[in-house]
């Protein structure tokens, strides 16, 4: 059984949150909107003139919008915004680039539908889910560019070696052990070379404005 206190972090901040799947047929690796309930239903929302696009992190392999839900829930609260969190194939079934050709066909679907200028949008991602957001806006043309971009303890740097990693570990003490960041990293490309991922490159200073939280 899930904790109490869990529960209750889930039931108050899905509080005031509306929360749908996307069409598939327009989306077809799926995916779900969030938007302030006293924004009405989901085509009002649209109107707003304003939107979150979610990129989850998981090390590339692991979660999906429903785990991210307590915090998309609170980036609602926080924005005033529809969010639209990307479900995207995972490896090692779906190897590099497989997520990020799927989050590019997301963005430019969303464009395509007319509801919300590349300038209404805000791109944001943490952990993997920040590395997709830089390989994503490295794909896009220039004015397809989002009007910004948001980093949460961004994975962009998949070169690093074991050793780079555990001097790290001895003072971050992150998330996943280094044993394992490598193993998830070789399993997102799968045998393509790692300079290939597109944010291992270095950041580059021609995005629009963008905020990163270490």
């Amino acid at each position: 059984a899930m904790p109490l206190l869990r529960t209750l972090h889930l039931y108050m901040s899905g509080a005031g949150v509306q929360h749908c799947d996307v069409d598939e047929k327009s989306f077809p690796c799926g995916g779900e909107w969030l938007w302030p309930e006293e924004h009405g239903d989901l085509s009002n929302a649209r109107r707003r003139g304003r939107l979150v696009l979610y990129i989850h992190g998981g090390a590339f392999v692991l979660c999906n919008p429903a785990t991210h839900r307590s915090f998309t829930r609170n980036m609602v609260h926080a924005t005033d915004a529809l969010v639209l969190v990307v479900k995207y194939p995972q490896p090692p079934e779906f190897p590099f680039p497989a997520s990020l050709d799927s989050i590019v066909s997301t963005y430019r679907q969303v464009l395509q539908q007319g509801y919300f200028k590349p300038s209404q949008i805000i791109i944001a991602g943490e952990s993997a889910g920040g590395n997709l957001c830089l390989s994503l806006c490295l794909r896009l043309h220039p004015e397809e560019m989002p009007g910004g971009v948001v980093l949460i303890s961004p994975w962009v740097d998949l070169t690093e070696s074991k050793t780079e990693l555990e001097e790290q570990w001895r003072y971050s003490q992150d998330f996943l052990e280094p044993d394992l960041v490598l193993l998830f990293a070789k399993a997102y490309v799968c045998g393509a070379p790692l300079e290939r991922c597109l944010a291992s490159d270095e950041f580059d200073t021609s995005l629009n404005p963008s905020l990163v939280q270490e």
